[in-house]
């Protein structure tokens, strides 16, 4: 998985919005990958913010 993107390592961030991070943490752990949990909230706050930067600028392009 990270051959095609010329990685050394990479970190995989999940969503605490259910149970499936259990099990796909567990999976990522066996296969040596590092997960972080993140707050959905900052997420969806984060997103959002990226989402309005990028109107501004659209919106002084002539």
């Amino acid at each position: 998985m990270l051959v095609p993107f010329q990685l050394s390592e990479a970190i995989v961030g999940l969503e605490l919005t259910g149970d499936y991070w259990l099990a796909l943490s567990r999976w990522l752990f066996d296969h040596k990958f590092q997960a972080v949990l993140v707050n959905p909230q900052l997420v969806k706050k984060t997103k959002k913010t990226e989402i309005i930067q990028v109107l501004k600028v659209m919106l002084k392009m002539p």
